[in-house]
């Protein structure tokens, strides 16, 4: 049996949808199925939709025929240092793991990044996350600094006046 042909192109607003769905099994993944708030995919698609319509954000898919397995975005900064590109939203559908759809994801999105105009390239990994540590780091990278986050008892607002991450 032959494997499916993967490609690997820009998103456009027509795949928004099926890009918020991978974030949303990112966000429960990465919370090992028990996130502590929920995010709803309205809310996952409005991010999608922004960093579609961004100048220096370029949203990556994998797609086998029409149908999205995979995603990775690419977004420049700008740093006293340089230009720097910071890979994020790496996902692929569960259904499709483990067949180098993910290898082809950070491909493209590193030749998105020199097309950009940097080599300089970022990436944030949770920690607890030791497949997709041990993946980036047979891909070439290497880990150079550590995230603290402190939850504290009280949430900020949204700008609306709800709490951020809710419902």
């Amino acid at each position: 049996m032959t494997e499916p042909e993967i490609a690997v192109r820009p998103a456009t607003t027509a795949d928004a949808e099926s890009i918020a769905r991978l974030y949303e099994e990112l966000h429960d993944a990465e919370w090992h199925g028990r996130p502590p708030f929920p995010i709803a995919v309205e809310a996952f698609l409005d991010e999608v939709r922004t960093a579609l319509a961004g100048s220096g954000v370029r949203v990556l898919v994998a797609v086998i025929g029409a149908e999205v397995v995979g995603t990775a975005r690419v977004e420049l900064a700008s740093r006293p240092y340089g230009p720097i590109a910071e890979i994020r939203r790496v996902v692929v559908a569960r259904a499709w793991r483990r067949r180098g759809i993910a290898t082809r994801l950070m491909a493209a999105a590193e030749d998105t990044a020199l097309a950009l105009g940097t080599g300089n390239l970022r990436l944030t990994v949770v920690s607890s996350n030791d497949g997709a540590r041990r993946f980036y780091a047979g891909l070439g990278y290497e880990e150079f600094a550590v995230r603290y986050r402190k939850r504290t008892a009280r949430r900020a607002t949204d700008g609306r006046g709800a709490r951020a991450g809710s419902e």
